[in-house]
């Protein structure tokens, strides 16, 4: 990977948008195209069987990186994307193999990228960066460069300048392994991204643009501010928009200024950076992943961090003596790893220059990176303290074991899952601790199942147990907290439901910002206080609140939002009386196992910040338990397990599904504004290829002006919705404009009005007819010239017909002329007004011209004129029937310079002429100007029929004919095609649509009814779709179609689980599970009873893992209160570790601590039998463990 230079940090003005962009992973392989991302430009091609689509990591960047993979077969044509002033960036790399050119240009000595073995290289015409090494190593690595040849001149390799020199050439074509120099020059590659703009970016923007790439591809190096670390990929939570900022200097600037600052994020979206500040997250594990993690990078402060195990006393210095200095320590953290990898080593200064009041904190001067450990001090009374405006270190102390066990340190619930399973165990569940996910509901106390009430007493727990936390609250802070559950605050809430209420949600109240919070007045919400009544007659087992089946659901959804869906009565019950200080005795059962070990717990409570941490040991015995408690506690109990209740409920899954599709299918509207035809008509391209003319590149395209398109400058490149509303071609008319055409000058001819003469040229099957008016001769030349460009020695013959010879300064015939200057040096010869042949020359641009007039006659209706150019000498020549040539007066010297002269026809003075058979020998051979035998279009071109060849005098006349207006004859074409296509989409299309008379496009709607849904009718193989509407079959099509794509499984009509005694041959939907189906594996003679039965097997084993069937005579453990401690080995695993589900650790100090129980989660954690076993054999009783309450199990 490449280092070097800081990268520029982007700005917060976006630079310019692209003229083409292929962006990363959007090559298509298939139809070997490229997409350009720019809205109108032209795709990529590609060409070649070699190409592949990669992404890997590595290569000299940090991400994975999606690219096109190619070898020296292979070739992409990006096209004309580089104007006379462009910027490049690319990303782009060798991949082994042939090592040349990458990045090409045809039609200049062009590269970009790489050549020759040398990567982060380019030569725009001339080197442009250094090449006497590769800039890149290796020179497989991704190269991601930008370069421009105006603007800033920067070039740019992975974010570092390069350039040499400004300016360049610019190719015509942009390639990978084509254009000039090719094959030799190609190479084996891989492509990632490419961007283009069609001028020289300013300094910011190439930064901008580059820094997006470097971040995006994870190439080049970012330099971090001073004093801080960041983590490309990790974000802290955020409010708002951000700051606009141009650096990451810039934003650890803002956060130095803020007193609260711990750390910031900087967002590196295209072309642009924001800044978000935190007062929080000053260590790596308080982050999480960024959602798109090339775009976001995190920055922590160096010397904000407290590391692990230690104190930080700031504005000191230590207290010097034996001390070890370290220099080049770039963060805190680092010098405390040093200090704790030390036995002897007991504290450490760390450099820290600001102060107290701005808690300020920026290396500085030479203490800047230093280290220094301290052997010997250990006390605050030896530190030397500083100035606590403007200080330079901080102190660090290391702790004493055992220091942090009053600390309850909080572990992630990740974190307690990996250390669970490392340990060769699991985190116990929640049902494994309540006996299930419905312990808390009441038990029934009446035996009739009409009268299902609820038996009150995990209901009367819970009441008992919150009046016991709230007895025991700390008066001082908590004196206006009341219970919520008592209806009168001064009288205490019965475990029988006196005086209690039950709060289910918060109410909020919402000032006139929109900020919610908690009405002071009235906090909670009471969801089932209209529904509890007191009467008599709904109340049972002696409570003071019915009716049962109310007061279970009131109370369960208390339970839910006062304690969450994690905590236990019995946990709740534990931590009251450890509030209190209230020795813990409770008595749980192992109903199923019989196995009654003592089971221990320790709780650390700190639901109060401001009282200290109180942490306590729980014992909860069952060495009491006698065999016959179950049949005691239950005797008078004889209903039906709750998972029998729940299992004999359960439906098959096929009634959900049903009713779930029936429930979309009869509601689905036709949304469509127009047929599913439509816009594939409208995304028919014009890709006919008779439409490209040979004398300039690109395509022709339909263009009327009368209808509007958003395509290419209104060209309709697709087939039009206007045309829809056409019986006919409107395009007939376009031969008319065709035969209107007139012939051109023949290919290599350009005519030139000299100086203020007026001229004009046409061209017909007798010749080139030319008018002119001026003077040729004296100083400056004023006349009309048809000329080509010629180079050395040459010969010149042409017949000339004069038609009018105009006035006294009446000249025509051919010339041979330095340039189109007035005073350019020349050599003419020809017929005057007087019908005499004439020579005339300039010799010197300062000369003024000399005349020539031997008086030999002309034939002015018809003769042939000769000029020869031998060196520098001239000579002309006539003819009467161009075989027997005679000398025009003598021949001239006139010393004409090397470059390409102008030669060609030339009337002037208001003479007409008309030339013809014009042909010039030199010595690469003849040029033949000659001009169409048609006066006008002909016919068959239009159909292909004797098109003139590319060597034939007619053929840049037949490309001016089928390009006369070509846009209109393409239109012609074109609409034809497009009705052809429309019809083989759909032979009806013009049932399906309505157009009005201003041409607009409507859809018919079946039954003219936008609204209708979806019958299930139109799902029955009775449907008639040929004695309804096209628009109602189009729309019965459409719902099945709608139905299919959501739905793909589903049945009509639906079909049930049928039990031999069923009736209906579709079975019968209110069946639910039955209960010889447990466990029983019997193969049933329906398909669709034996999905059900599997359905009901499957949800009973997750819902209820501990069902017993058939039921025994006493109950099971789903059956109890909740509060039980888990298994040490779970039931049905092979477990077999000493220990799980805790995390458990030795001190060095055996005996002082032995263990510590990391509760860091949300859940609640068990220490397992054998360790707390070990402990008790300890010789020092009594050492508290550790664990959070918090909202766990």
């Amino acid at each position: 990977m490449w280092t070097g230079e800081p990268l520029r940090g982007a700005t917060p003005h976006a630079a310019p948008h692209p003229v083409a962009w292929f962006r990363s992973g959007t090559f298509d392989l298939v139809s070997k195209t490229w997409p350009n991302h720019v809205l109108g430009g032209d795709d990529a091609t590609l060409s070649g069987n070699g190409l592949s689509r990669v992404s890997e990591s590595g290569h000299g960047g940090d991400v994975e990186v999606t690219a096109l993979k190619g070898t020296t077969a292979d070739s992409i044509n990006f096209g004309d994307v580089l104007r006379n002033q462009f910027t490049i960036c690319s990303v782009t790399r060798y991949t082994g193999g042939a090592f040349r050119r990458i990045l090409n240009g045809e039609g200049a000595n062009w590269f970009h990228g790489h050549h020759n073995g040398k990567a982060g290289v380019a030569h725009y015409g001339r080197w442009k960066t250094q090449h006497d090494g590769t800039n890149v190593d290796p020179n497989t690595d991704w190269v991601v460069m930008c370069g421009t040849n105006a603007g800033s001149q920067l070039k740019l390799v992975n974010g570092v300048s390069k350039g040499t020199e400004d300016g360049g050439s610019v190719p015509q074509t942009l390639w990978i392994n084509g254009g000039s120099f090719m094959p030799q020059e190609r190479s084996d590659f891989a492509i990632a991204e490419v961007m283009v703009w069609d001028r020289g970016l300013t300094t910011d923007e190439m930064y901008s643009a580059s820094n997006y790439l470097v971040k995006k591809f994870g190439v080049g190096t970012v330099t971090e501010p001073p004093g801080y670390t960041g983590y490309r990929g990790r974000s802290c939570k955020r409010q708002g928009d951000g700051i606009p900022v141009d650096n990451a200097q810039e934003c650890a600037d803002l956060c130095d200024e803020d007193a609260d600052c711990k750390s910031f994020d900087l967002d590196h979206p295209p072309l642009a950076l924001f800044c978000h500040l935190h007062d929080s997250c000053n260590h790596y594990s308080q982050t999480t992943p960024a959602k798109q993690p090339h775009s976001v990078t995190w920055y922590f402060k160096h010397h904000d961090i407290i590391p692990a195990g230690y104190k930080r006393f700031q504005a000191n210095s230590g207290c010097g003596g034996s001390t070890i200095k370290h220099s080049n320590i770039f963060t805190v953290q680092e010098c405390a790893n040093l200090c704790s990898v030390n036995p002897e080593c007991k504290s450490f200064a760390y450099p820290c220059h600001g102060t107290l009041d701005t808690n300020g904190c920026f290396p500085s001067g030479a203490t800047r990176n230093s280290c220094r450990l301290s052997t010997t001090c250990d006390s605050l009374e030896d530190m030397v303290e500083q100035p606590t405006d403007n200080f330079n270190f901080n102190w660090f102390l290391k702790k004493e074991d055992g220091e942090d066990e009053t600390e309850c340190p909080i572990m992630t619930h990740g974190e307690a899952e990996e250390y669970c399973e490392d340990s060769g165990g699991r985190l116990c569940t929640k049902e494994e601790l309540e006996g299930s996910s419905t312990e808390t509901r009441p038990e029934v106390c009446e035996t009739e199942s009409s009268q299902q009430a609820t038996s009150y007493s995990s209901c009367g727990n819970f009441v008992s147990a919150m009046e016991l936390l709230y007895d025991g609250r700390p008066r001082h802070l908590f004196g206006g907290e009341e219970n919520p559950l008592r209806k009168n605050p001064d009288t205490p809430a019965s475990r029988n439901f006196e005086n209690v209420q039950f709060p289910t949600r918060p109410n909020f109240v919402i000032d006139s910002s929109g900020i919610a919070s908690l009405d002071a007045n009235s906090p909670y919400l009471y969801d089932f206080e209209n529904s509890l009544s007191t009467s008599e007659e709904n109340r049972h087992c002696g409570a003071g609140l019915g009716p049962p089946t109310v007061l279970a659901q009131a109370c369960d959804a208390s339970m839910d939002f006062l304690l969450g869906p994690s905590v236990s009565i019995g946990k709740l019950t534990s931590t009251a009386k450890a509030v209190r200080g209230e020795p813990l005795d409770f008595e749980f059962v192992r109903a199923f196992t019989g196995d009654y070990q003592p089971c221990y717990s320790t709780y650390c409570v700190d639901f109060f910040p401001e009282e200290p941490v109180r942490c306590l040991e729980i014992r909860l015995s069952m060495d009491n338990l006698k065999p016959d408690y179950f049949s005691t506690l239950f005797q008078e109990t004889s209903r039906l397990p709750r998972w029998q209740e729940w299992y004999t409920q359960q439906h098959s899954p096929v009634v959900d599904f049903v009713d779930e599709w029936q429930g979309l299918y009869k509601n689905i509207t036709d949304s469509r504004e127009m047929p599913v035809w439509f816009d594939n008509y409208l995304n028919i391209e014009d890709k006919s290829i008779r439409r490209l003319e040979p004398r300039r590149e690109g395509r022709i395209f339909c263009r009327d002006d009368a209808i509007r398109s958003r395509d290419r400058k209104d060209s309709i490149v697709k087939c039009h919705r206007a045309w829809l509303g056409e019986v006919s071609n409107p395009y007939r008319d376009y031969i008319g404009i065709y035969q209107s055409t007139l012939p051109p000058l023949p290919t290599g001819l350009t005519p030139a009005e000299i100086e203020s003469s007026r001229g004009s040229v046409s061209v017909s099957s007798q010749g080139i007819e030319m008018y002119g008016t001026g003077t040729v001769g004296g100083q400056r030349d004023s006349f009309f010239l048809v000329h080509g460009q010629h180079y050395g020695d040459f010969e010149m013959t042409v017949k000339v017909q004069v038609l009018s010879a105009g006035g006294g300064d009446s000249y025509a015939g051919l010339m041979i002329r330095e340039s189109s200057s007035p005073g350019s040096i020349y050599y003419a010869a020809g017929v005057n007004n007087n019908n005499q042949l004439q020579t005339s020359q300039r010799e010197s641009s300062r000369d003024t011209a000399t005349t020539n007039v031997p008086g030999q006659s002309a034939d002015a209706s018809s003769m042939w004129l000769k000029m020869s150019k031998t060196n520098n000498v001239l000579n002309a020549q006539s003819s009467k029937d161009g075989d027997d040539w005679e000398d025009i007066g003598k021949s001239s010297t006139v010393y004409f310079s090397d470059r390409a002269l102008r030669a060609g026809l030339f009337v002037s003075g208001g003479a007409t002429a008309v030339f013809s058979d014009l042909s010039v020998k030199e010595f690469g051979g003849t040029t033949e100007y000659g001009v169409c035998k048609h006066d006008v279009c002909q016919d068959n071109w239009l159909h292909g029929i004797d098109i003139p060849g590319e060597g034939d005098s007619c053929y840049k006349f037949y490309w001016d004919c089928v390009l006369k207006k070509p846009e209109r004859y393409q239109c012609k074409q074109f609409w034809d095609f497009c009705r052809d296509e429309l019809i083989e989409l759909e032979p009806k299309w013009d049932e399906t649509i309505t157009v009005d008379h201003k041409g607009v496009v409507s859809k018919q709607f079946c039954n003219n009814n936008k609204n209708l849904t979806c019958d299930l009718d139109y799902l029955e193989n009775g449907f008639d779709f040929e004695q309804e509407s096209f628009a109602c079959q189009d729309f019965a099509t459409y719902c099945r179609n709608e139905l299919n794509l959501t739905y793909p499984k589903y049945v009509y009509p639906p079909k049930y689980c049928r039990m031999p005694d069923e009736p209906d041959e579709l079975g019968n939907r209110e069946l639910t599970c039955q209960l010889d189906w447990i466990d029983d594996k019997t193969e049933l003679n329906d398909k669709e009873c034996n999905d059900f039965k599997e359905h009901c097997q499957t949800q009973l084993n997750i819902f209820y893992p501990r069902y017993v069937f058939p039921v025994p005579s006493l109950p099971v453990r789903d059956d109890f209160l909740p509060g039980y401690c888990c298994l040490d080995t779970p039931t049905g695993t092979d477990f077999n570790s000493d220990f799980w589900g805790q995390h458990v650790r030795r001190r060095r100090q055996f005996y002082s601590s032995p263990f510590v129980i990391r509760n860091r989660s949300d859940s609640h954690f068990y220490v397992s039998v054998p360790s707390l076993s070990e402990w008790n054999e300890m010789p020092e009783q009594g050492q508290m463990a550790h664990g959070h309450v918090g909202g766990g199990q």
